[in-house]
């Protein structure tokens, strides 16, 4: 009865050392096919017209440029980048469209502060000096 689990156990290992190599891996995707998924989802979860679709396009276009620059150069700050496209969609979305995206754009558990608390790890509060 040993052997035939240890059997077993040693097929199913092998199988699965076989199938996670033979996986083939997604080449990148190109710039502009990013800035289109990113587009299309926001299209359908925020409801956009056709010409704010368009709008939101260029500024994902402009927000994957820039970030592509700012892995090269680390002199550059992501997050102004981050607010310049905030302010971008800002002044393409309708108000309720822009709150709906921000809150289903919030940092998670890869940034933020949120993501200790994601964790479960109390936070800490800011210490003044005096």
């Amino acid at each position: 009865m040993k052997k035939i689990f240890m059997m077993a156990a040693l097929l199913i290992g092998t199988y699965t050392l076989t199938v996670a190599q033979t996986r083939e891996r997604k080449a990148p995707s190109s710039k502009e096919a990013q800035a289109e998924n990113q587009a299309t989802r926001m299209q359908e979860m925020l409801k956009l017209t056709a010409k704010q679709k368009a709008k939101v396009y260029e500024v994902n276009m402009d927000y994957l440029k820039k970030m592509e620059t700012a892995r090269a150069d680390k002199s550059i700050k992501i997050q102004d980048i981050h607010a310049e496209r905030n302010n971008k969609l800002k002044s393409i979305l309708t108000n309720e469209q822009y709150m709906q995206w921000r809150g289903n754009n919030k940092p998670g558990i890869r940034g933020g502060q949120d993501r200790k608390a994601k964790l479960g790890e109390p936070q800490e509060k800011n210490k003044s000096v005096n």
